[in-house]
């Protein structure tokens, strides 16, 4: 089966191997496999020996069969005698575009699971094992040699819940800028600071995901960043994206029939993000018809610009959300509630048996604050 994928990630791996993953045009999460020797470099290069697998390029790949193992649900079986083939590339608007409507609220929200210690997720638990988070604090980037000759890439970051966590880092080509400055004679610790440096003046989304379970450590799926995307914070890049508030009720009326017309999901999806971010109650009514659209990432964005909007007439629409089929849409609606803060939401919250661990807990905080905020 022939698809075409907009590479998010390529990440090294022991040895020669590496591996890729990317979102088909539906936004699916697809991580192309081949058989028990997995990945290796020289299935990067098309028939004419480039490289065409890289981060945001546009690939058509020969696809066998989904092989799912929870929580890697993306796993596709990709057959070896086909090469990849370069249908386009992204430009560094549509790059942001992308992962903005990938964008997950938390790294806790990404997995649909429990994160222990913020360190691994348990094998069998979750049903996706790789995400998007907007990096709320670049607080460190670590790149050393160790006692084995070898080195480690690592960073240190808060997520926009403010949640910090320290993990290595699998991304190719971070790997290989570190390695090449190295050979052309920079310290270690210099790169490092450097790094540090340039990611906290710019706008840095991570991908973070799981490795395989580990049978020494109890079979554990341990987080790691798999891709490092930073841009450089221009407006010029915001404008393109549609980051920046509306500017105008023309902008404003096309954005509206976007979302209510368009058969694009991922365009009405941007529209309801883009509605939230004018924090304007006229609004509320055609976001709240949003939350029924039969696109759970356009529910998801919905009830996120509703949460931003902070209107009361949101929380009817909002708490038919805590039952959606989306653990995701769950979450964000949940969030959304606290962020209104009307108490009518309360019981429902408090009554909300979320299979998943940390909804419960997040319907908790929710009712928390609303009552906090009624004292």
């Amino acid at each position: 089966m022939k698809k075409h994928l907009t590479i998010t990630d390529l990440t090294r791996m022991k040895g020669d191997r590496v591996c890729i993953f990317g979102v088909d045009e539906d936004g699916n999460g697809v991580r192309p496999d081949i058989g028990p020797t997995g990945m290796q470099e020289h299935h990067l290069v098309d028939k004419d020996g480039r490289r065409v697998v890289v981060p945001f390029a546009v690939i058509e790949f020969d696809l066998v069969r989904p092989v799912h193992r929870p929580p890697h649900t993306e796993d596709w079986e990709m057959d070896p005698r086909c090469r990849p083939r370069l249908v386009g590339t992204l430009s560094n608007g549509e790059q942001m575009a992308l992962l903005t409507r990938l964008l997950d609220e938390s790294v806790e929200a990404i997995f649909d699971a429990d994160v222990h210690s913020k360190q691994y997720v348990n094998e069998g638990e979750g049903n996706r094992s790789i995400g998007t988070v907007r990096v709320g604090e670049v607080l460190a980037v670590e790149y050393s040699s160790t006692q084995y000759g070898r080195h480690e890439y690592r960073i240190k970051f808060a997520d926009a819940t403010g949640e910090v966590y320290d993990l290595p880092i699998t991304d190719l080509a971070f790997r290989e800028y570190c390695d090449s400055q190295r050979c052309e004679g920079h310290a270690t610790e210099m790169i490092s600071s450097e790094l540090a440096r340039t990611l906290s003046r710019s706008l840095v989304f991570v991908r973070v995901g799981l490795a395989r379970p580990f049978a020494k450590m109890y079979n554990r799926c341990y987080l790691q960043v798999c891709a490092v995307h930073a841009f450089a914070r221009h407006t010029e890049y915001l404008e393109e994206t549609g980051t920046l508030e509306l500017a105008d009720d023309v902008d404003r009326k096309s954005t509206v029939l976007t979302l209510l017309n368009s058969s694009d999901g991922s365009k009405r999806a941007k529209a309801a993000y883009l509605l939230g971010k004018t924090k304007n109650p006229l609004f509320v009514g055609v976001l709240c018809k949003a939350t029924e659209d039969p696109d759970g990432n356009v529910r998801r964005l919905a009830a996120s610009a509703l949460g931003k909007i902070g209107d009361s007439d949101a929380v009817e629409s909002l708490t038919k959300l805590l039952a959606d089929a989306k653990p995701q849409v769950r979450q964000y609606a949940i969030k959304a509630l606290g962020d209104i803060g009307d108490e009518r939401c309360v019981p429902d919250l408090r009554r909300l048996e979320d299979p998943i661990p940390y909804l419960r807990r997040a319907a908790k905080t929710a009712v928390s604050k609303i009552c906090h905020s009624r004292k």
